[in-house]
């Protein structure tokens, strides 16, 4: 029976929690488009990605090194936990003293208090335990769910809550705050073991050495999924990236998000049989299989009706978002189909692979972006998007190729 057992209960318990979670999600989203313009959406999307940027470009990958480690974390975790605090800090100076670059090079000065705003987001998250890796390494898929549902369903009402009092885009902001204030708590209150401040200077280096490829990794995936959205605010403007923003939400959350529970419950698992290519080939065509038919049809019916969806989602002020929409539909198809090869390549230790397929995407995107966006505005945006992604699929398959011959 093997690990099939884990993988079946996993998709359940990752599959109730993911896609409860996204239902409520879009609940939450129509409540608040009819709320906030497309301009305040805008305002927020600058703070979003500022903190993404920063995020990405200080990300060392602690999670996917402490999965990866083969004997017990325990002796890792007060490290990781220092070293994320640290980073968290980090982040929270370099957002605040370049909030008045990135405003001005959107041209959005109603963004500032935004953004150092947002800053507070990651100083928070820095003091979570990191032994809540252990949910996913050790196949926990169930305590999981209850742990992340509680954090989703604190950051939801504050966030509702707060829109419908201040009708403000920084009360979307508070509910991230909210929401990782709950997490740091709950952390310590459920986890073990809990982090102490002890360093360890061997820990810290091997962490950091093995992070290189993920912290590559993370900054071209970041500019390939964000690069739209920073042409679009800089070339047509904030409440365009308002709009684009929407559609891109709501066209990949469905889709996406059936990848993302397939890989998460699937990486532990290859983790365990890296060693045996015959099962994790096979493993990996069965989960191929599985999101290529679920995310397909749900793409297709967003291509077919993206009007219709729209309307209903977001309310009748957004169907300017329909077209763009119906583009973006097509991007997550193929990123979900595409998503488990990156799990294969991480259990596989070779991070590399990944690092070269994101950088290959980035720069078909980023040489065609511009261009298309003057051109054809938002659909251009979503347009420069799909040549990215296409663009690495003859390497995906190579690599693919040479790791499970």
């Amino acid at each position: 029976m093997g690990y099939m057992t884990h993988v079946i209960k996993g998709i359940s318990w990752v599959g109730l929690f993911r896609f409860g979670t996204r239902g409520i999600s879009f609940f939450r989203i129509a409540i608040i488009a009819r709320i906030l313009s497309p301009l305040q959406f805008g305002l927020f999307g600058i703070a979003s990605l500022m903190l993404s940027m920063i995020e990405v470009i200080t990300e060392i990958g602690i999670n996917v090194i402490l999965l990866q480690i083969k004997e017990k974390i325990d002796e890792y975790i007060n490290t990781a936990w220092i070293i994320s605090i640290i980073r968290g800090i980090l982040i929270f100076f370099i957002i605040f003293i370049s909030s008045f670059i990135m405003v001005k090079f959107f041209n959005a000065a109603d963004a500032i208090y935004l953004i150092m705003l947002i800053s507070l987001v990651p100083l928070i998250r820095g003091f979570i335990n990191p032994a809540i890796i252990k949910f996913q390494k050790d196949l926990l898929f169930e305590k999981e769910f209850y742990y992340r549902t509680a954090i989703f369903f604190v950051e939801s009402i504050v966030t509702i809550t707060l829109v419908m009092l201040l009708q403000s885009p920084s009360a979307l902001i508070w509910g991230l705050i909210a929401g990782a204030f709950f997490e740091v708590i709950i952390s310590f209150y459920f986890i073990r073991p809990i982090p102490k401040i002890i360093f360890n200077y061997v820990i810290a280096r091997h962490i950091i050495s093995r992070g290189k490829w993920m912290n590559m990794t993370s900054i071209f995936s970041y500019f390939f999924q964000n690069g739209d959205k920073i042409a679009v605010g800089r070339i047509i403007g904030i409440s365009a990236l308002g709009i684009y923003e929407m559609a891109y939400k709501i066209a990949m959350l469905p889709i996406t998000e059936i990848s993302n529970v397939i890989v998460r419950v699937t990486f532990p698992v290859y983790l365990r049989i890296a060693d045996d290519k015959a099962r994790m080939r096979k493993a990996y065509f069965q989960s191929l299989l599985l999101v290529a038919v679920v995310s397909v049809p749900i793409g297709l019916i967003f291509i077919i009706f993206p009007q219709d969806i729209v309307k209903i989602i977001l309310g009748q002020k957004w169907l300017v978002a329909a077209p763009v929409f119906q583009v973006l539909a097509i991007v997550g198809v193929i990123q979900a189909i595409m998503g488990d090869s990156g799990a294969i390549f991480l259990a596989n230790k070779k991070q590399e692979y990944t690092t070269i397929n994101t950088g290959i995407s980035f720069l078909i995107m980023a040489i065609m972006i511009v261009p298309l966006t003057h051109a054809y505005g938002l659909i251009g945006a979503g347009l420069a998007v799909i040549v990215g992604a296409v663009a690495t699929l003859p390497v995906t398959i190579y690599f693919l190729v040479k790791l499970l011959k």
